[in-house]
């Protein structure tokens, strides 16, 4: 596993986690592998309050 997988499961459930991108969740596939990206999705997502700007 990654440094970034590691990083999501170790606070995943624990304390909150701040990302900021400018690619979109779904583009996440694009800058890793498809698996890790559904998992880090699914666990970033799970309680995520999300915050865009125009």
């Amino acid at each position: 596993m990654t440094l970034w997988g590691r990083c999501i499961d170790a606070a995943y459930e624990r304390r909150s986690i701040i990302l900021t991108s400018n690619t979109h969740p779904s583009g996440f596939d694009s800058i890793m592998p498809k698996t890790m990206a559904t998992a880090a999705i699914d666990r970033l997502m799970h309680h995520a309050q999300q915050t865009a700007t125009g």
